[in-house]
């Protein structure tokens, strides 16, 4: 089985929901790079279809879309531009962006539930996009083309040329495949047993 290093970059978006935190960390390309401790927006991102965006705009278009699947009781915190060592899974701090933005759904948050969804790259292979906690509860296996609404559109975003998010092979998302909904064991130990 091939085994890809991450990055070259990598966007950390923090939230936490009732004590607990989570970080989604998303590989991206740079299209210009400021220097360290420049604010975000110093920093352009690499999108499919070979555009620009600040990486600042990027995380905040990317937190617009997750909020309506996340309860008003999750707070997306902040975000951060890490660098990738070549060759390694150690990273270096580049720049961060404040959000302090609340998810808009009225639903409680499933606690411990997780949805992982997977999509077919560019090169073949596969890409994780995953959500901890959200409105969405259950265990439930459905193929990711079903996704209806606010799902459907962070679905869309994902495998559009607008998306900057790339698979751990360097390509992007291009064919959407399927939903896992279940349990996260780990998250289920620390907030049930601690």
């Amino acid at each position: 089985m091939v085994s890809f290093m991450p990055g070259p970059w990598n966007m950390l978006i923090h939230s936490e929901v009732d004590g607990m935190g989570h970080n989604y960390q998303y590989s991206c390309a740079t299209y210009t790079i400021g220097d360290v401790g420049d604010d975000m927006g110093d920093f352009t991102l690499l999108c499919k279809d070979g555009s620009p965006i600040p990486a600042d705009t990027a995380v905040q278009t990317l937190v617009a879309l997750l909020q309506p699947v996340y309860s008003t009781d999750v707070t997306f915190v902040d975000a951060s531009l890490w660098k990738y060592r070549v060759g390694t899974y150690e990273m270096d701090w580049y720049s961060a962006l404040t959000l302090g933005v609340v998810g808009t759904a009225t639903p409680p948050y499933h606690p411990a539930e997780e949805i992982i969804w997977t999509f077919r790259t560019q090169a073949n292979h596969q890409l994780r996009f995953t959500f901890e906690e959200t409105v969405a509860g259950g265990n439930l296996r459905t193929a990711l083309s079903l996704q209806v609404g606010d799902w459907a559109d962070i679905r869309d975003y994902l495998v559009s040329d607008a998306n900057w998010i790339l698979a751990r092979d360097g390509t992007y998302p291009i064919v959407p495949m399927m939903s896992c909904m279940g349990q996260n064991e780990a998250v289920w130990r620390k907030r049930f047993r601690s």
